[in-house]
């Protein structure tokens, strides 16, 4: 049967206005030159600088170069999750080179005042400052991504000229990607691979979360930073970028004329512009404070009463975290039983230290980060910032691995007193050589102090008596690992009698530590003074019949620190390792399991050392303990900086291999102690449901993906194998119910608590998550935090600040139920000491008992 003609002539009309419909989606009027339609974010042609999607300049070393050019896979960096990468003081200094004529420069003020009336980012021409930008016509139009250091280029050329693309340059600088390559794109745009040349791929790929922080900001469609719907096409007249719903009202796709409402916010989150001003600056004891103005981008300075020097750092500034750059400083006494010697590089010299010119390379005076990418520090230990300076090993060519850098102390004497030496090191990179510290007597270097491997981007802190002798100096040795990523530094050298060091361990260490020694040693360190050392394993231990099976509370996944008695060990060969040091006074409580599993298993034994005491033993057990892990606590009462030091002793064969795990240091009585970390995978961890009337349904615990598709995760955060909470919205549960789960009770500190827990909330329906704080003295439920709707098939970490409210309270999570499709999830809930994102406390790092005397050794 055939249509009617009027039908066929229907549909053609309507298949071609749908057509046409489509073309407009993507055929878009943006700026003109000589008549034709420019794209100043492909950049062709240009090949003077590396560029990533277009228009981003990557900052490499000359000789990656060539090789990033030939695969044209350029690595990416994550500007937007490092502190060192966005703009100190929310400001960004800037210089205009001069050939640009004055409708140009109009243009470049327009853009800046915009980010200014929106946001709390300010341009600033520069005056001192060491890191700025210099906006000129460099070929093309790029930028870096976030602050590098020191001058960096934002290259305006006259295709980029007007206000709309020098923002989207600026918003690079101050450390944006692109919107197209955000990780949840996929959901929000198709790729047209078909229109997009073979060389141009690499401009379309997206990232992990790992690589961009999209900041808990939507995808937006009309971000000043996404990409035209036709860049890098083959055919203009076919689009590259396809959106998968249609743009709200008066969006366009690749807009450069103002920023979006999602710019200005995810600008502001990552400026954090609703912090203002920073906590008191404190004054140091026997010292006085210059400022008392606690506002962002503020300085303090510090200086020492006479008789007193200072340790740290002289001028801080609030910084836009809401927390102070370097550190609290100490003030010591200038002669205590023997010369104070402290050394903190920041005048640009070596304070007397001489480079050893028998060894193959030179230490090397440096501020702001190295030059190789994922190795060496951000910036000095002293200031935080590029003002201060520090030494470090270069391990570029020419250095190869096992050269050594030496350098040289002056001469030290103490006399009726015992001296320490403490020092900041940074040992940050994947191929990591060692570092050495030997007291020189009689012209014979006595080891004192090595350490190898990665430990992170952090400084640490390492102290240790020193021998006794009328004169002696101090080498720092530096041996250079297997590659580049080899770079080793150190800061704030300070030499005196350990009673005055003290003082400054003190005030430098953190009081607790918890390590369950799944990513690494936490810092901790082995001794060089013992026959062989304590090993990390995943799974069973590699001799029948002893050792555990598994970690004790992540089986499939977790690690565990062990001694491992098969040959060439033989009876009696000791293994020891040492917590970092932590802050002396009060009590505290030491917990950790322990598996002693073998017919002929030896002795593990646990010490407290403390800064200059003889070694305390805590507790000791030996024998045949059963295939178990076991729980103990210890009570303690360190009276100065301690360090808890584990010793396995091996048995007579061997079956004696002997582990431990979940090493725990609370402040306290360990009767005291409550549990409030918690990954679910074993219990609820005290955690318990409101009772009815206080919600009308509970929160589940699970280790597999939600009932309903389109809704909840799939597996928790932690393993992927363990156990989460959620609340089940499916099934007799109304839109509008309420969850409440409810912490222990937990007792107030001055110092208030971080609270830090990952949420998982996807589906159509999902409603609200909110974190509730429930004070149990008459204080009544304040809300902390809240977030409502869905934030896709991921899990999302949020760190609270729990402010001290002088009264016993309780933490909730409070969920809403908005439909079937509406599952909420949590996991690895932590809460800790101290408000969030104030700077880790530094770990102190030294070889085996470093605060005992070891004479004739």
């Amino acid at each position: 049967m055939h249509e009617p003609v009027a039908d066929s002539r229907m549909k053609t009309h309507l298949t071609t206005i749908l057509a046409l419909i489509a073309t407009l989606e993507y055929v878009q009027t943006f700026p003109m030159k000589n008549g034709r339609e420019i794209y100043p974010e492909e950049n062709a042609g240009i090949d003077s600088v590396i560029l990533a999607e277009g228009d981003i300049v990557l900052d490499l070393p000359n000789d990656m170069i060539g090789m990033v050019r030939k695969r044209r896979q350029p690595k990416r960096r994550n500007a937007v999750r490092d502190l060192y990468g966005t703009w100190l003081n929310r400001t960004v200094p800037y210089e205009i080179q001069s050939s640009y004529d004055e409708n140009q420069r109009r243009e470049m003020r327009m853009a800046m005042e915009e980010f200014e009336q929106k946001t709390c980012v300010r341009f600033r021409p520069r005056t001192i400052e060491p890191d700025y930008i210099r906006i000129l016509p460099d070929g093309g139009c790029s930028s870096s991504v976030g602050r590098k250091g020191g001058k960096q280029k934002v290259s305006i050329d006259s295709n980029c000229d007007n206000k709309g693309t020098i923002m989207h340059e600026l918003m690079h600088s101050l450390g944006f990607w692109h919107e197209h390559s955000r990780p949840d794109r996929d959901h929000y745009i198709t790729i047209m691979w078909d229109n997009i040349a073979k060389e141009h791929e690499d401009n379309f790929k997206s990232y992990s979360s790992d690589d961009i922080d999209t900041l808990g900001a939507p995808y937006d469609y009309g971000s000043i930073m996404h990409y035209r719907n036709n860049t890098f096409a083959l055919d203009r007249s076919k689009p590259t970028i396809l959106s998968k719903f249609p743009l709200p009202r008066g969006v366009v796709m690749g807009q450069r004329e103002h920023l979006s409402a999602i710019d200005i916010f995810k600008i502001n989150r990552l400026y954090r512009c609703n912090i203002t001003h920073c906590p008191d600056a404190g004054i140091p004891k026997n010292g006085v404070r210059v400022g008392d103005d606690f506002k962002v981008s503020k300085t303090v300075k510090y200086k020492c009463q006479s008789g007193y020097t200072l340790v740290g750092s002289n001028a801080r500034y609030c910084m836009d975290l809401g927390d102070w750059t370097g550190n609290f400083p100490v003030c010591l006494p200038s002669y205590k039983g023997g010369y104070l010697h402290y050394c903190n590089l920041d005048q640009g010299t070596l304070c007397g230290w001489k480079q050893d010119y028998t060894d193959e390379q030179n230490w090397t005076l440096h501020n702001r980060s190295t030059p190789s990418d994922s190795t060496g520090p951000k910036a000095d230990h002293t200031m935080g910032t590029s003002e201060g300076y520090y030494i470090y090993l270069e391990s570029s060519t020419p250095c190869k691995e096992g050269d050594r850098a030496r350098l040289i102390s002056p001469t030290f004497s103490f006399l009726g007193t015992k001296a320490c030496l403490a020092f900041h090191y940074n040992m940050y990179g994947k191929t990591m050589g060692t570092l050495n510290v030997y007291q020189r007597v009689g012209g014979k270097n006595v080891p004192k102090f090595s350490l190898s491997d990665n430990h992170g981007t952090s400084w640490h802190m390492a102290v240790f008596v020193l021998d006794d002798s009328s004169s002696f100096q101090l080498v720092f040795e530096a041996v250079a690992g297997s590659s580049f990523k080899s770079d080793m530094a150190v800061d704030d050298i300070v030499v005196g009698s350990c009673d005055s060091l003290s003082t400054l361990v003190n005030a430098a260490t953190p009081e607790t530590m918890s390590c369950d020694f799944n990513s690494d040693t936490c810092g901790w360190i082995q001794s060089k003074d013992d026959v062989f050392d304590w090993t990390l394993e995943k799974d069973s231990t590699s001799t029948f019949n002893t050792g555990p099976d598994c970690d004790p509370t992540d089986c499939a996944n977790g690690t565990y620190l062990y001694t491992e008695a098969s040959s060439p060990r033989k009876s009696g060969d000791t293994a020891r390792i040492a917590t970092p040091v932590l802050k002396g006074g009060g009590p505290r409580c030491l917990s950790f399991s322990y598996h002693m599993f073998g017919s002929s298993m030896g002795t593990l034994r646990v010490y407290n050392v403390e800064l200059g005491a003889e070694p305390q033993l805590l507790w000791q057990r030996s024998g045949d303990h059963g295939n178990l892990w076991h729980r103990e606590q210890i009570d303690l009462v360190p009276k100065s900086p301690f360090q808890i030091v584990f010793e396995g002793v091996r048995g007579a064969s061997w079956r004696s291999d002997m582990a431990i795990d979940n090493v725990d240091i609370t402040n306290g009585e360990c009767a005291d102690m409550v549990q409030f970390n918690c990954k679910f995978d074993t219990d609820w961890c005290g955690w318990t449901n409101a009772q009815s009337p206080l919600d009308t349904f509970d929160w589940e615990r699970s280790n597999h993906s939600t009932w309903t598709p389109g809704t909840g995760p799939t597996a928790d955060h932690t393993t992927s194998t363990g156990f989460f909470v959620y609340i089940e919205t499916s099934g007799p549960v109304a839109p509008g119910s309420v969850a409440r789960l409810v912490s222990p009770r937990m007792t107030d500190e001055s110092s208030g608590f971080c609270l830090e827990f990952w949420y998982h909330m996807y589906g159509r329906d999902v409603r609200t998550l909110s974190v509730l704080h429930y004070s149990l003295e008459g204080g009544g439920i304040v809300s902390l935090w809240s977030l409502t709707g869905d934030k896709g098939n991921w899990w999302r970490r949020h760190r609270q600040t729990v402010t001290s409210t002088e009264q016993d309270f309780q933490i909730v999570f409070e969920a809403v139920a908005g439909g079937s499709l509406g599952d909420i999830a949590i996991d690895d809930v932590s809460i800790t000491p101290g408000a969030c994102y104030s700077f880790d406390a530094q770990v102190l790092s030294r070889r085996h008992f470093p605060f005992l005397q070891r004479s004739g050794r």
